[in-house]
């Protein structure tokens, strides 16, 4: 930890008369070196050795230098005899520069320390001299500064240790597809935006507390996650030195584990065990016992979000015993309401028990006003009103950039209300009517009349939508799909529609409807009004989602669906409807691919069939989402077809050829009554048990389990009352 340097010649030894003495010597070349003048710069050897000293040394030794302030006498050759003997010119053998000049920058004035002695004298002093008192002193310091840091160095040095290949499996175990890739989607803050977070009182305050958690709160489309990520580029260096920063956005349009707390878990263990590996040995401990005993992750086993937890709690201590560490969370009501509530209060659990240390722990989490209300024991920004100024800045820039009148930057400011996502669509109107020719005084005109809230733009903008029908299919699709589908899978749903004529798939793309892959791009955004985009995703993989998040409460949860389909009579089967439509699709392109494709299918077959793997692995879970919807199942029945045995047979042999590891694969020899045993299919198997004589209602798949065993064991207790009440069970 420290280093005490007593007259140590950094820029060279003035004594000459050495040359002489070690003249024709081995070490010759050494005191020349050493030794300058008055003038002389020191030599190159010297300066490497001081350059290689001060990066060796930096920010992990503390060097104390004594110097001489005396003469000492130099050597000189008695002539009488012919030896060395100190009776030369006294001279500063080493000076101060030279003694100081460790290459360190920075070093404090109470580390260079004088003695009025000469450079022989530094170091020989007796217990009762000044200097004595002096170096014990220094030391005593040292030792008690060095009992810290060297514990702090260990702890580092425990945190980074190389990773392993069961440490790379373990990292593979717990990513999952795009999970980095929210972020990349989130607009960069405009310029001269969001600085005043920095700066803000609530926010120094949470920076100052030992465990503290700060809510960004917002109405939708406030520009909470842009604010996210200018905080995760900028607060871990205002935070603490060292500040270790992790992240996870949650994404309500996105995949399934990126809008749920288990990929929160997963992803924010991912990053720990990427950067500070030492601090989650029981992780890989439990990875490794995993491995052993049951087989590669994903395939034999999966992770829970208890068993996260616990890692993520124990892991903590470890890392703030070196570092601070901030958690920064996304868009929290995005993983829905109870989980919401849920996850504020396993936050909250989190920071309450983790022990007391130097370094400093924070989160700092987004979150519309609902549904957490209150935020007891932490702090709250509310971003409504402190983003006004902002509004203006973005306003003012996009208006001078497409030379918009100043004159419409006031209406449109005025009424934003702290709705940047407001701001934003008004701004595309506007810049639409102005390269219409429209005068200043009608674009004012036509902001007043643009309702003042987001669903009210929503909704202007559907009524305008020429080609309702389609409208309505794609919207259902992007709103209601499992995953969000790709371009290419897309192209297919929208083509293969349940009330369509086509027999196969070759009469779906020869027919009108089918888009091409050059105009599917602007199809998406015609018949979504500009609601909905392609978004290229990290694996390159081209999908489809909406705008914003409350694009998507919309269609759902305020009547957008229902404003393009008159047939739905209550609002809580708007989505139910959708997935009754998408399930059929699902069946009928699956039929398709399997009438047009004899043999078994791979997943080499999936570019030949773009949708194959959506509907193979989402059909049953849209006719799950779909039954409080669904008056007439025999319909669903005849579309999967009589016999259905062979198209049955055919889907679990694709399943398990696709996707042989997920815990919805079925297992071979399944019939269509062990399918809707084990999903809970109530009202296809009422159909099914009306007419016994087509099905086998007591049929065994290959681990000899029966229907009524699988509902057994997925706990569908209305599906047992009803095979139990049946005679052929």
């Amino acid at each position: 930890y420290g280093l005490l340097f007593f007259g140590v010649p950094n820029l060279g030894l003035r004594n000459d008369q050495l040359r002489t003495l070690v003249q024709g010597q081995p070490n010759q070349a050494l005191i020349d070196d050493l030794l300058v003048d008055n003038d002389s710069e020191p030599s190159t050897f010297l300066k490497t050795l001081a350059e290689q000293f001060s990066e060796s040394c930096k920010g992990s030794y503390r060097v104390v230098t004594f110097f001489e302030r005396a003469l000492s006498p130099t050597l000189k050759l008695d002539d009488r005899d012919g030896r060395w003997r100190k009776t030369g010119d006294p001279s500063l053998l080493v000076t101060e520069k030279s003694a100081t000049s460790t290459g360190l920058v920075a070093v404090a004035d109470e580390d260079n320390i004088p003695f009025n002695t000469d450079h022989s004298g530094l170091v020989k002093f007796s217990r009762g001299q000044p200097e004595y008192t002096i170096v014990r002193e220094r030391l005593k310091i040292l030792v008690n500064e060095a009992k810290l840091e060297v514990t702090r160095r260990f702890a580092e040095h425990s945190l980074y240790q190389p990773q392993s290949e069961t440490t790379l499996a373990c990292l593979r175990s717990l990513a999952f597809d795009d999970m980095d890739g929210r972020p990349n989607e989130i607009d960069n803050e405009a310029d001269g935006t969001c600085k005043w977070l920095l700066k803000h009182e609530t926010l120094v305050q949470w920076t100052r507390q030992h465990r503290g958690l700060l809510w960004i709160k917002g109405k939708p489309g406030s520009g909470k996650s842009t604010l996210m990520k200018y905080a995760l580029r900028t607060l871990p260096s205002l935070y603490g030195t060292d500040t270790l920063a992790f992240s996870f956005f949650f994404h309500g349009r996105g995949h399934e584990l990126q809008r749920t707390p288990l990929g929160l878990f997963r992803s924010i263990l991912h990053q720990l065990l990427k950067r500070v590996p030492g601090a989650l040995p029981n992780l890989i401990d439990h990875f490794e016992g995993e491995r052993k005993t049951e087989g590669e992750p994903g395939e034999k086993w999966q992770w829970h979000m208890q068993q996260l937890q616990d890692f993520l709690k124990s892991s903590l201590p470890r890392i703030l015993k070196r570092f601070p560490v901030i958690l920064f969370i996304d868009a929290l009501d995005e993983c829905g309401e109870q989980p919401a509530r849920e996850l504020i209060g396993q936050l909250k659990d989190l920071l309450s028990s983790l022990p007391s240390t130097d370094s400093r722990f924070g989160i700092c989490f987004s979150c519309r006003h609902y549904p957490i209300l209150e935020l007891d024991g932490g702090l709250t920004i509310l971003l409504d009103t402190e983003n006004t100024q902002d509004i203006v800045t973005f306003v003012q820039a996009d208006c001078s950039r497409n030379h918009l009148d100043a004159d419409v930057e006031r209406p449109i400011i005025s009424r934003a209300q702290g709705v940047f996502m407001w701001a934003h669509l008004v701004l595309k109107q506007v810049l639409q009517l102005h390269l219409q020719g429209e005068s200043p005084a009608e674009i004012e005109a036509e902001i007043e009349r643009i309702p003042q809230d987001l669903n009210g733009i929503y909704n202007e903008l559907i009524k305008a939508v020429k080609h309702r029908s389609t409208t309505l299919q794609l919207m259902q699709w992007i709103c209601c799909s499992t995953r969000p589908l790709t371009t290419g899978e897309l192209q297919w749903a929208m083509a293969v529609d349940p009330d369509c004529t086509h027999k196969s798939l070759d009469e779906c793309q020869t027919s009108g409807k089918f888009i091409a892959n050059d105009k599917i791009d602007r199809r998406i955004n015609t018949l979504s009004c500009g609601l909905a985009e392609v978004v290229v995703q990290s694996d390159n993989a081209r999908v489809v989602q909406f705008i914003h998040q409350s694009v998507k409460d919309f269609f759902v949860l305020e009547g957008g669906l229902m404003a393009l389909d008159n047939t739905i009579r209550a609002a809580n089967l708007v989505e139910p409807t959708a997935h009754c439509r998408l399930s059929r699709s699902c069946v009928r392109y699956f039929r398709m691919a399997v009438s047009s494709h004899p043999g078994r299918f791979s997943s080499e077959d999936e570019s030949r069939f773009p949708l194959l793997h959506y509907a193979t692995t989402s059909w049953v879970s849209h006719v799950k989402l779909g039954e409080p919807a669904e008056v007439s199942p025999n319909d669903l029945l005849d579309v999967l077809g009589w016999p259905m045995e062979g198209l049955v047979e055919s889907w679990v042999r694709t399943y398990k050829s696709l996707e042989p590891y997920v815990g919805d694969c079925p297992s071979s020899g399944s019939s269509v009554v062990h399918i809707v045993a084990r999903h809970g299919l109530t009202k296809l198997l009422s159909c099914l048990l009306l007419d016994t004589g087509k099905v086998d209602i007591d049929a065994r798949d290959m681990y000899s389990k029966t229907p009524l065993l699988w509902a057994a064991l997925k706990g569908r207790e209305a599906v047992v009352k009803m095979l139990l009440g049946n005679a052929s069970v």
